[in-house]
């Protein structure tokens, strides 16, 4: 074997391995460095493995101690300490290292192919699987891999009686120097092909979305239909789109008092999911279509607040969970107002056919609320004294048609409720039926019903020993 001058060069004497500075630099170009710097620090790795491997295989025919004329790997079966050497690990770094394990007759390559990112993962898994259920066609490679590295390759003491030492070295080092170059090529094929077929869908089909937060239900069920996630990016100080704050029509407002009252709360900005993967996305498939759409526009925007899109902006064909100036509608607190504004319209009571709704952002609804809930707890305790006094008069009717050996049920003993406490919540009622016809008009408004408010707490306390 001869060095050439150009110090990483090498020839055999039998002209059968030749490569030289095109190998590395084809390497150097597939991680996307400087040929230079990828030599500098690729040289010294593969030096270091070069050695180890020369040391290494002075093997020698070793039989079996257990079974005669019998041999074994015994890097593979460990029967003796004594016939073991110490295993060798070369890193270059945290991903990329070679485990060299030696024995008397035998000696095991482990390879740790650098992966940058989970698309060479999948490429890197793919190409090994690939050569491993060949592995009959390459003599000293082993069908599976050593726990945590990629490739292994076992070299026993037949490869070199019939091969000659210094290939068998230089096929694991030209192995390590071209597989980064493959995975890097099929890398840039997988590229080009999702490229393609993007363009082709987007030419295609509007299958665009684009979600602010996360949303994973939502988001797992439009890619299964074979929608596409555009990531929504928000930069420091920018919005989407500009805003809009039109209030001009009265009841068409999108602003609810409960969007007012979070106004004041940080608006967590929307958060751009390409640095990681996803826990259903972890080959990384997703991620690299939505890159793909990066620059193009979603057909379906879903977000969380209505005015983080403004809505006059959109295109025909675009889509967004939100509708515009219709609150009056599409909210909790528009559907309030209607309800409360059909008595002008229809002689309909909206108590009647839809539960009682309070707007608690408004102070006279939250008062009216806490009014409602006190005649609510004084009308069930009405109906639990009406309750209770008909079901003693039914076990006192089925005491008396029992004859013989009937006896009656054995009925758990009713709750007793004072007369004071009754008589508050009659008050309390037939302060309310006044009220509803007209009778206290030269009551003050601002008074409370019947009891005031520490009397109402008093009350509530007292109700919620009676009803439990």
């Amino acid at each position: 074997m001869v060095r050439t001058g150009s110090g990483q060069g090498l020839c055999s004497s039998k002209g059968v391995w030749v490569w030289g500075r095109c190998s590395l630099a084809a390497e150097a170009w597939g991680r996307g460095m400087p040929e230079d710097v990828q030599t500098a620090t690729l040289r010294p790795y593969l030096s270091a493995v070069r050695a180890t491997l020369q040391a290494a295989l002075c093997l020698e025919n070793f039989s079996s101690q257990v079974v005669e004329r019998h041999n074994k790997p015994e890097v593979e079966v460990r029967s003796s300490k004594e016939l073991l050497l110490q295993p060798v690990t070369i890193s270059r770094n945290e991903k990329e290292k070679v485990l060299i394990e030696g024995s008397i007759n035998s000696v095991r390559v482990s390879i740790a192919v650098k992966q940058a990112d989970e698309i060479e993962k999948i490429l890197c898994h793919k190409f090994m699987r690939f050569m491993m259920m060949r592995a009959e066609n390459f003599f000293i490679l082993r069908r599976k891999p050593v726990e945590g590295y990629d490739i292994s390759f076992l070299i026993t003491n037949f490869h070199t009686e019939q091969m000659y030492k210094h290939k068998l070295v230089d096929f694991v080092i030209h192995f390590m120097e071209e597989i980064d170059k493959e995975i890097s090529e099929m890398k840039l094929s997988v590229n080009a092909r999702a490229r393609i077929v993007a363009e082709e869908f987007l030419k295609n089909q509007k299958k665009i979305f684009m979600i602010q937060g996360r949303y994973p239900v939502i988001r797992g069920l439009l890619r299964w239909r074979g929608w596409v996630e555009k990531k929504m990016v928000h930069r420091a100080g920018a919005a989407l789109l500009p805003l809009q704050k039109d209030n001009s029509v009265v009841g068409d407002s999108d602003t609810t008092e409960d969007e007012d009252e979070e106004e004041d709360e940080t608006l967590q900005p929307p958060q751009l999911m390409d640095g990681f993967l996803e826990l259903n996305d972890l080959d990384g498939t997703h991620a690299l279509m939505s890159r793909m759409v990066r620059n193009e526009t979603p057909y379906l925007i879903w977000t969380t607040r209505r005015d983080m899109m403004d809505c006059r902006f959109l295109a025909k064909d675009q889509m967004i969970n939100h509708y515009a100036r219709a609150g009056s509608f599409t909210t909790k607190v528009g559907l309030c107002l209607n309800l409360r504004n059909l008595q002008w319209f229809d002689e309909a009571d909206a108590d009647s056919f839809f539960p009682r709704c309070y707007r608690l952002g408004a102070e006279d609804d939250k008062k009216a609320f806490i009014e409602d809930f006190w005649l609510t707890a004084a009308r069930n305790v009405l109906k639990l004294v009406v309750k209770l006094e008909w079901k003693s008069y039914s076990v006192q009717a089925e005491g008396k048609e029992a004859t013989g050996d009937k006896q009656p049920k054995q009925e758990k003993k009713p709750m007793s409720v004072s007369p004071e406490f009754v008589d508050e919540a009659l008050c309390a009622c037939e302060e309310y039926l006044s009220n509803l016809a007209h009778t206290d008009i030269d009551k003050d408004v601002e008074a409370p019903l019947y009891l005031s408010p520490e009397g109402w707490a008093l009350f509530l306390r007292r109700y919620y020993q009676v009803v439990q």
